[in-house]
C-alpha cells in the first residue's frame, strides 16, 4: 500500500473515536465496507479491538483476500460465533457485467 494510500484509511486514533462514538450512542453492531475492508493493513487488529469493546461486526468484502490477511483471520476468529461476527461476500458473475 503507497504511504499516501495508508494516510488515508482509518487510523488506530479515529477508530477508537468511533467505538467510543458508538458506544455511546447505544449501538452495538458496525457494518466494515467500502473498498475491500480486508487490505487494510490493520485489519485484523481493529476488528478484534472492536470485539473486545463488545462491538458485533458486519465485513462487506469481495472475497478476494490478501492470502497472509486469510491465514490471520482464520486464527483470530476461527472461535467467534457468526452472531458477533459475520461476513458478507459480495460475488458477481463476470458473465452478467457489460464489457469495459
Amino acid at each position: 500500500m503507497s504511504r499516501s494510500a495508508l494516510e488515508a484509511t482509518l487510523s488506530w486514533e479515529d477508530l477508537i473515536y468511533l467505538a467510543d462514538l458508538i458506544q455511546i450512542s447505544g449501538e452495538h453492531r458496525v457494518s466494515l465496507l467500502g473498498g475491500e475492508p480486508t487490505i487494510h493493513p490493520e485489519f485484523v487488529n481493529y476488528v478484534a479491538y472492536l470485539l473486545e469493546r463488545k462491538i458485533g461486526i458486519t465485513v462487506f468484502t469481495s472475497g478476494i483476500v490478501p492470502p497472509r490477511t486469510l491465514e490471520d483471520m482464520t486464527s483470530a476468529f476461527r472461535q467467534i460465533p457468526v452472531q458477533r461476527l459475520s461476513f458478507v461476500c459480495n460475488l458477481n458473475d463476470p458473465h452478467l457485467s457489460p464489457p469495459t
